[in-house]
């Protein structure tokens, strides 16, 4: 695949999230009924003392990843132990205002090259920009950064 289809690609990917998201504030919904409660079970936490949360993609095996806007990954889980938790501090970062480490995308094979793609604010010489970046996963760490936006 070529540069520009890639750039392509990975806009596509994170308009199509953007554009899935809620435009206006969903109205309150029921609570379920104690047949369906039953059912589903009650809820769980599984994440607390997060620091300005953006967004949350759930990885093949149970785990999550976590973007906090400050400028961390969270690798959390499984859910048999939610307080399983690494932290890994994404390079670059300018947490400024709105901005931060915010979009996650995992790469439509991630099965097979565990490549994420986060979406950043950063400094460029004086100024704030936004980017996509690409990095490889390897167990707890993130390699192979490679900026694409």
């Amino acid at each position: 695949m070529t540069k520009m289809g890639l750039v392509a690609l990975v806009l596509a990917v994170v308009g199509l999230v953007i554009y899935l998201q809620p435009r206006f504030p969903q109205p309150a919904l029921d609570s379920p009924s104690p047949a369906v409660r039953a059912e589903m079970g009650e809820p769980q936490v599984v994440a607390e003392n997060l620091n300005i949360p953006w967004e949350i993609r759930w990885l093949p095996g149970g785990r999550m990843l976590v973007t906090e806007r400050p400028g961390r990954l969270l690798i959390i889980g499984p859910l048999t132990n939610a307080q399983d938790r690494q932290v890994i501090e994404v390079s670059g970062v300018a947490h400024v205002g709105e901005g931060g480490l915010l979009g996650l995308a995992l790469h439509p094979d991630f099965s097979n090259n565990q490549q994420i793609y986060l979406y950043l604010t950063a400094r460029n010489e004086d100024q704030l920009v936004n980017r996509v970046e690409r990095y490889k996963l390897e167990g707890n760490a993130l390699t192979n950064r490679e900026v694409i936006v």
